[in-house]
């Protein structure tokens, strides 16, 4: 065997542990990613102060990661008491839901069935009391139970991305250029070139999107929250701003939007036409935005990924890596891609 084809096989292998190893720490890889992906955001920013103001690494990392947090805590202290507000509001108007549920949506919704020629039962409580939904709500309970300890693991991934996340991203800045030369040197030296090349390509893919993508999430939380919040639907603001955090998961995060709101506006003014267009409408001005302006000019065709594979994507990496692979989707999509079509390239370049 030659040394290119055994240096092949050994950072094949290398490769596939580690895969191997992320997938099984998974529960705990949250805060991890999530100074990864934020020292990956911020280092251009660390790199152009340092050599602007002949500053040291250490200096405009600090520089940098207190101006980020000092906005992030503004931001999440004007924030936090609306959102506070609205889910004590959410909950103390359970019982009328309930009451709105048993007293007018179940009745309008069984006077249709039985307009269709479907047998149906018009006692609520009947159906309510059935063994079957009693079953249900046990099966409920045991889950919940059972879960507890998935619940604790939970809080700890909470509680490591507040106070672990800021000392790894201190750390992985400071260091980025060492890690970055350490990783050159242990690259195989035939491949040296081929394997830069790569991660060039993908890092000018990535960087792109990412940024463009967070700038694309703000704009669209602000613009659902706020005309949410004017058009009068109940919890408007929290409802906005999470279906513009989530639109960086295609068509998932304005799809859950659309049903939570009508959904409440339903509760809230019952069957009211008028208030369902007001609400349509905000969406759908939203969507006009988002494609016509806010991702042609801050994203663009950087990905290069056709909307069929985002959304396979999507189901693939939630599938191996649950909901830490649904948030990462579309950018470990977008890097299968580029590194498909480089090899490709390359194929077609050498063979045809």
């Amino acid at each position: 065997m030659t040394n290119n084809k055994r240096d092949l096989f050994i950072f094949a292998g290398v490769a596939a542990l580690l895969i191997f190893c992320l997938f099984k720490a998974q529960p705990i890889l949250m805060p991890f990613l999530t100074s990864l992906i934020l020292s990956y955001l911020l280092n251009p920013i660390v790199t152009k102060l340092k050599n602007k103001y002949s500053l040291t690494r250490i200096t405009s990392t600090a520089l940098i990661l207190s101006l980020f947090f000092v906005i992030l805590l503004t931001t999440l202290f004007v924030l936090l008491p609306i959102i506070y507000r609205q889910f004590i509001e959410f909950i103390s108007l359970i019982p009328l839901y309930f009451e709105t549920v048993v007293g007018s949506l179940y009745p309008a919704v069984m006077e249709f069935a039985s307009s269709l020629g479907f047998e149906v039962n018009y006692d609520v409580t009947e159906f309510l009391t059935k063994e079957n939904m009693a079953g249900n709500f046990i099966d409920l309970s045991h889950n919940f139970a059972n879960n507890i300890l998935s619940s604790t693991l939970s809080m700890v991934n909470i509680f490591s991305l507040i106070f672990i996340v800021p000392i790894l991203v201190f750390y992985l800045l400071k260091d980025w250029d060492t890690l970055i030369k350490t990783l050159n040197k242990h690259l195989p030296a035939d491949s040296k070139k081929d394997i830069k090349e790569l991660v060039s390509k993908i890092d000018k893919t990535l960087s792109s999107y990412l940024r463009g993508q967070f700038n694309v999430c703000l704009i669209l939380g602000a613009f659902y929250s706020i005309l949410l919040s004017f058009s009068g639907l109940k919890f408007g603001f929290i409802i906005g701003l999470l279906t513009g955090l989530f639109s960086f998961i295609p068509y998932v995060g304005m799809l859950l939007g659309v049903i939570i709101a009508l959904i409440v506006a339903i509760f809230q003014w019952g069957f009211d036409p008028v208030h369902y267009g007001i609400v349509a409408a905000i969406f759908a001005t939203g969507q006009v935005i988002e494609g016509s302006f806010l991702t042609p000019r801050l994203i663009g065709s950087k990905i290069g990924v056709h909307d069929v594979w985002v959304i396979f994507g999507v189901f693939f990496f939630g599938a191996w890596l649950g909901f830490v692979g649904v948030l990462l989707a579309v950018p470990l999509t977008a890097v299968t891609s580029t590194t498909i079509k480089y090899f490709l390239a390359r194929y077609r370049k050498k063979y045809t």
